[in-house]
């Protein structure tokens, strides 16, 4: 299933939406001026504006949809720019298994500090001399 256009992202979901469904209309025959585009888009991130996520994420799973294997360079510089964590990250992994059946990177749990919180627990203690 692709992006739908419910929710407060309209814009950009129906951008997304557009860029997968092209993707999926030429998956049976590639159109290699809309992959270039595509692969354009994918690599957007650090444009002024950037393009947007959802954009790039769908750019990345078109490429590998229509078999662009041409921009397998721009898939794999994203994915290790953006990483297997992040959606877009993991949508080149997914092109890159889908061009050469390499495996996906194993997703790891990340793990977040956060401090301030009203209950805390207290960590190590100090210790009195006294007999506790």
């Amino acid at each position: 299933a692709g992006p739908t256009l419910k929710g407060p992202d309209r814009p950009e979901s129906a951008r997304a939406a557009a860029v997968w469904a092209l993707a999926v209309f030429h998956a049976e025959e590639p159109d290699p001026a809309l992959a270039k585009v595509l692969a354009e888009r994918l690599a957007a991130d650090e444009a002024t504006p950037a393009e947007l996520t959802l954009v790039r994420q769908m750019a990345a799973v078109g490429l590998g949809r229509m078999q662009a294997a041409e921009h397998l360079p721009a898939l794999r510089a994203c994915a290790e720019r953006a990483g297997v964590n992040s959606e877009v990250g993991y949508s080149c992994f997914w092109s890159i298994e889908r061009l050469t059946g390499e495996p996906i990177p194993a997703v790891s749990a990340e793990k977040r500090a956060v401090i301030g919180w009203f209950l805390q627990p207290l960590g190590e203690r100090p210790r009195s001399g006294g007999g506790e």
